[in-house]
């Protein structure tokens, strides 16, 4: 389940967050000019290579990443199931208490077994299978792998829904 979270004026998790959820969250409520179109969606999608108008979650990530000057991962992908690292663990390893999601994480979702998904960006270190995210390209107020924009927004991880988190990758400094 996803819910719609507008940034509330309360949110002040900014200093204690990674720099790459910094610079993600001056670009939350940014909305698409045109599908999949505004300046800072063809930057990312340049960054990574993508054509303009193409999906944007996973670049927005990448992009973000990078403009941090995090030391890994430097990944640069339009597709958010490529997004993975050595230190990628599975979601089923935090359902079951071994690992934890922590604030600066990249969260990547799959649908079923194909090559579809999306990405985004733990803001918070989670304290059970929820927490707040922000994510691009998606829906202000729904679940959406394909969107509006940029928004903050809840997550969870459930084990058997067919669009679901399955990989959690830490971003190092």
């Amino acid at each position: 389940m996803v819910g719609l979270f507008a940034q509330p004026q309360s949110f002040s998790l900014g200093n204690k967050l990674p720099e790459h959820c910094r610079i993600a969250l001056k670009y939350a409520n940014e909305r698409e000019i045109k599908p999949n179109r505004s300046a800072v969606i063809d930057s990312a999608n340049s960054y990574v290579g993508n054509r303009l108008g193409d999906p944007y979650c996973c670049a927005f990530v990448c992009w973000t990443i990078n403009k941090s000057q995090a030391k890994s991962p430097k990944i640069k992908t339009g597709l958010s199931t490529k997004f993975k690292s050595s230190e990628s663990f599975s979601a089923l390893d935090v359902i079951s208490g071994k690992r934890y999601i922590s604030s600066g994480d990249v969260l990547t979702w799959q649908r079923g077994s194909t090559i579809f998904g999306h990405t985004g960006l733990s803001l918070e270190n989670w304290k059970s299978n929820k927490g707040l995210t922000i994510q691009a390209n998606t829906k202000f107020r729904a679940e959406s792998s394909e969107g509006d924009g940029i928004f903050i927004k809840s997550a969870s991880l459930s084990a058997l829904s067919y669009f679901r988190i399955v990989r959690i990758t830490p971003v190092r400094y």
